[in-house]
């Protein structure tokens, strides 16, 4: 099958003095924001021409995690020793610093208009408050720790990727826990989305990615080994692909539904020269950012023939 599209590579944002661990896409202002290991986040316009970043705040710790809200001119970061970080962006100002879990904050994920949901290295998932930055609930889902978070608007349930191998399904109203899948990877459940209403993607450091449909009790629709190392980030493009980011150095391209491997971004393509750990995908300009440990942003213009 042809695949009417070609990839680019554009530009390279450098300023970053650790890994950079997470990327967001700001739509409502046209920004993307990063967040390193040396405890950085900075902005950069996201058209990727720009090679000067602005640093808008900066942490005692790695930033691992971070959340934009952007209506609100909020940014809400979590750091390796379990502190979450609440951001003035119009100010440049940390305006609250909150411990939040025992260990590593892994991910961030808005759950509506006044609530978000955190997840740590504890294993414990939180409900905080966008209102007054404080937790209203939290729960113990395992012990061995939580990855990855992704919410089901439509169903209302949060879905978490657990270092015990496990996919789990949380109420966010009461936080009653049950398993959307037991041993759902070889290893940790590192990255997931929610695509097409009723398919949940999943990606483990056991390299594989899987495919599953929700409506029907965790059918494992597809199982595929698509890198060589742990899968850190996905993304969806246009709704058309889906973006695969990898400790093994690369990012490969994926058509959807069906998963067939389109492209693949590496090292001989202008790529990463370490762990690609996080991508955004910007629908405005068709670019596809992505980050990693070699301290660099990549551009990666997306032309539809």
């Amino acid at each position: 099958m042809e695949y009417s599209f070609e990839i680019i590579k554009e530009n390279d944002l450098k300023g970053h003095n650790g890994a950079i661990y997470k990327l967001n896409y700001d739509a409502l202002n046209d920004v993307i924001y990063s967040a390193g290991g040396e405890g950085w986040i900075v902005k950069w316009d996201a058209f990727g021409k720009n090679e000067d970043g602005f640093l808008v705040a900066q942490t005692d710790a790695k930033i691992f995690s971070m959340l934009t809200i952007a209506e609100h001119n909020l940014i809400i970061a979590g750091d390796m020793d379990g502190h979450i970080y609440w951001i003035d962006v119009a100010q440049s100002k940390v305006i609250s610093r909150v411990v939040a879990h025992k260990k590593s904050v892994f991910d961030l994920i808005r759950l509506c208009e006044n609530k978000v949901a955190s997840a740590g290295k504890d294993g414990v998932i939180t409900i905080w408050s966008l209102e007054h930055f404080r937790p209203e609930l939290s729960v113990q889902v395992n012990a061995k720790g939580l990855r990855c978070l992704v919410y089901d608007n439509k169903r209302q349930i949060i879905y978490a990727g657990g270092s015990d191998n496990h996919i789990y399904q949380i109420d966010p109203q009461n936080l009653n826990i049950s398993i959307f899948c037991e041993n759902a990877h070889k290893n940790s459940v590192f990255s997931m989305l929610h695509y097409a209403d009723n398919r949940l993607i999943s990606g483990g450091r056991d390299a594989h990615m899987k495919s599953w449909n929700i409506s029907t009790q965790a059918e494992n629709l597809l199982s595929l080994p698509a890198h060589w190392y742990t899968i850190n980030d996905m993304e969806i493009i246009d709704n058309q692909w889906l973006a695969t980011a990898s400790r093994d150095k690369s990012i490969r391209i994926w058509s959807l539904p069906d998963l067939n491997a389109v492209k693949l971004l590496d090292v001989q393509k202008g790529g990463h020269v370490n762990s690609v750990n996080s991508l955004a995908w910007v629908p405005k300009h068709q670019l596809l950012f992505s980050a990693g440990d070699d301290r660099i942003i990549k551009v990666w213009k997306i032309n539809k023939k």
